[in-house]
C-alpha cells in the first residue's frame, strides 16, 4: 500500500465509477480513519460512510456529476463555527487520502449534490447541517467524456504555481507547503495563502465564504500530514499578524 505523501501525490477527483460497492474490509478502514482522526483546530465535525442502491429512489442526486458510485462519505458540521470548519475539511480529507491509499476513487461534492436525499440517510446532529459529500468507489479506468468535461469546468488541470500561493524564506517550508498546493479546493480555486516568518508560517484564505474555510482546513490537512511525515513538531495557534490586502487570516503554524 501506498504511503499518506504518495496518496497527497496521486489523489485525484474521480467521477465516473463501475458501480461496484467497496468491500467491508475498505469500510472498516475508512470507518476506523473517520473514528481516529483529531484534527488540531477543536471544533467538532461528523463523518458518516453510507451506502445507496445503484438505481430506483434510494439513488442519491449529483446532478449528473458522479455516474454509478454506490458509496459516499457525508460530511455535518456548524458553518458559524470556524474551527468546526476546519476541523470537517481537515478529516474529511484525511479519510480521503486513505480512501486513495486503499486505490479507490473519490470525488468531493459541495453544491453539486440534492442535500435531501443524502440527509435522510442520517441522524443530523443539533447545530449541524450537512454541507458536504464524497463519492468513493472504484472508479472506471477509461473516464467518459462528461468527466473528462468537468474537470476541465472545474479547473482541477490548473494548479496554481507555488509562488503564486506561497511566499518563503527559505526552503524550510517548501515540501509541505506544496502538499497543501496538491490540495483540492471548491471550483479548484486554491484559497489559501501563506506567508513564512523563520520557523512560523501563517496561514490566510482569499474571499470570507464557508467554502473557502472549509478547503483551508482541507488544504492544512496536507500540509500537517507532510509535517507529520517528515518528523516535524508543531502548533497551530491565532495570533495578531499583518493585514494583506484581499485576505482572511485563518491561523499560524510554528515548528517547535
Amino acid at each position: 500500500m501506498m504511503d499518506i505523501l504518495q496518496a497527497i501525490n496521486n489523489r485525484h477527483s474521480t467521477r465516473t465509477f463501475t458501480g461496484e460497492p467497496i468491500n467491508d474490509n475498505d469500510c472498516a478502514a475508512l470507518n476506523r480513519i473517520i473514528s481516529e482522526t483529531t484534527s488540531p483546530f477543536g471544533g467538532k465535525s461528523h463523518i458518516f460512510l453510507r451506502r445507496f442502491a445503484d438505481k430506483g429512489a434510494t439513488k442519491p442526486g449529483t446532478y449528473g456529476f458522479i455516474t454509478s458510485c454506490r458509496d459516499y462519505l457525508l460530511l455535518t458540521y456548524n458553518s458559524y463555527d470556524n474551527n468546526s470548519v476546519l476541523d470537517a475539511g481537515y478529516r474529511m480529507e484525511r479519510a480521503v487520502l486513505e480512501a486513495t491509499r486503499l486505490g479507490l476513487g473519490s470525488c468531493w461534492l459541495g453544491g453539486t449534490f440534492n442535500r435531501g436525499d443524502f440527509a435522510r440517510s442520517i441522524n443530523i446532529p443539533d447545530k449541524e447541517q450537512l454541507h458536504a459529500v464524497v463519492a468513493i468507489g472504484h472508479g472506471r479506468e477509461k473516464r467518459r467524456l462528461l468527466d473528462r468535461l468537468s474537470g476541465v469546468i472545474a479547473g482541477s488541470n490548473n494548479r496554481k504555481a507555488f509562488d503564486s500561493l506561497f511566499i518563503t524564506e527559505g526552503d524550510e517550508f517548501r515540501t509541505s507547503l506544496e502538499a497543501m498546493r496538491l490540495a483540492p479546493s471548491a471550483r479548484n480555486l486554491q484559497p489559501w495563502r501563506a506567508f513564512t516568518d523563520g520557523n512560523t508560517i501563517h496561514f490566510y484564505r482569499t474571499g470570507q465564504s464557508a467554502y473557502t474555510l472549509l478547503d483551508s482546513g482541507i488544504g492544512l490537512c496536507h500540509f500537517h500530514i507532510a509535517e507529520r511525515f517528515h518528523g516535524f513538531d508543531g502548533e497551530f495557534f491565532i495570533c495578531d499578524t499583518p493585514i494583506h490586502h484581499k485576505l482572511e487570516y485563518v491561523i499560524s503554524y510554528r515548528r517547535k
